[in-house]
C-alpha cells in the first residue's frame, strides 16, 4: 500500500472524528448540515476521496 495514500486516509479518518466529536460536544449539527450538500455534489462527480476530507477537517476545526 502506498504511504501517502494511507496517510490521506488516516487523516480523513481523523478529521470525520474530530468533526463527530465537536458536534457532540456543542450539541449541535450546523456544520453536518452544511456539509451534507456538498458531499451529494462531490459524490455524484467521483471526487470524494481527498477534497472531502480536507473540508471536513476544515469545518471541523473551525
Amino acid at each position: 500500500m502506498n504511504i501517502f495514500r494511507l496517510a490521506g486516509d488516516t487523516t480523513n479518518l481523523a478529521s470525520i472524528l474530530v468533526l463527530l466529536l465537536k458536534i457532540h460536544t456543542i450539541k449541535s449539527c450546523a456544520e453536518a448540515v452544511a456539509i451534507l450538500p456538498l458531499l451529494v455534489l462531490l459524490q455524484t462527480t467521483r471526487n470524494i476521496g481527498n477534497l472531502t476530507g480536507q473540508y471536513v477537517f476544515l469545518l471541523s476545526t473551525y
